[in-house]
């Protein structure tokens, strides 16, 4: 069941900390993390209302595409690499976002590229993704994740986020996973560039474990 004040800003959330687990992770050690059961709708603005109390108000459920397809299974590893949508996608096609090149480099790991969308609303976050993937952003990795979106919801628009990946990425060959627990949406799962990570979900259930070499 979820709260709707499920903790302050100077509480612990257990998937947030996680990251001080990570940061101080062995070379050659592993660290395996689920999925938060709850996540924050809307985020409150806590430089204005510092005492504002998170509020996970709705049931976790990672999906997958086709977004139709609720008993999905999938399970795919390899070195992560990616950030904010609105950032990475500007390098798409530059020496600083060169996958095709990371995907040779780490030809025994493969990759595995995570994203989120902050702003963008779904107009140009269908141009950003079309850019991306006209670039071979995508032929070079294993799979995609993508973060639950943090953007007012459609901006008004009658294609709404989960169209526009649709739409775009639908024919791609590699999974590709929507509303994982990364982005500007609480709670939070660490992910580390550069981390080799081994995702497996089921049924809305995902884990992802990281291992840093």
């Amino acid at each position: 069941m979820c709260q709707s004040d499920a903790a302050y800003p100077d509480q612990t959330d257990p998937l947030n900390r996680a990251i001080f687990s990570l940061l101080s992770l062995p070379a050659g050690e592993s660290l395996t993390l689920q999925q938060s059961s709850c996540y924050e709708v809307a985020s409150a603005n806590y430089a204005k209302e510092p005492e504002a109390s998170f509020t996970f108000t709705q049931p976790t459920q990672w999906t997958t595409l086709p977004v139709n397809d609720a008993a999905t299974s999938v399970a795919f590893s390899g070195r992560l690499i990616g950030g904010c949508l609105d950032t990475i996608g500007l390098l798409s096609g530059t020496e600083y976002l060169n996958l095709p090149q990371m995907k040779a480099q780490y030809a025994q790991d493969g990759l595995i590229l995570f994203l989120e969308n902050a702003e963008l609303s779904p107009t140009p976050m269908a141009r950003m993704l079309l850019t991306m993937k006209f670039n071979g952003v995508f032929d070079a990795v294993n799979g995609v994740i993508f973060g639950r979106d943090g953007s007012p919801l459609s901006h008004g628009k009658s294609l709404s986020h989960t169209q526009v990946i649709e739409q775009v990425l639908g024919d791609l060959s590699v999974p590709v996973i929507l509303d994982a627990d990364i982005g500007h949406l609480a709670p939070n799962m660490p992910l580390m560039n550069g981390a080799v990570a081994d995702v497996q979900m089921t049924n809305g259930k995902a884990w992802v474990q990281q291992t840093l070499r």
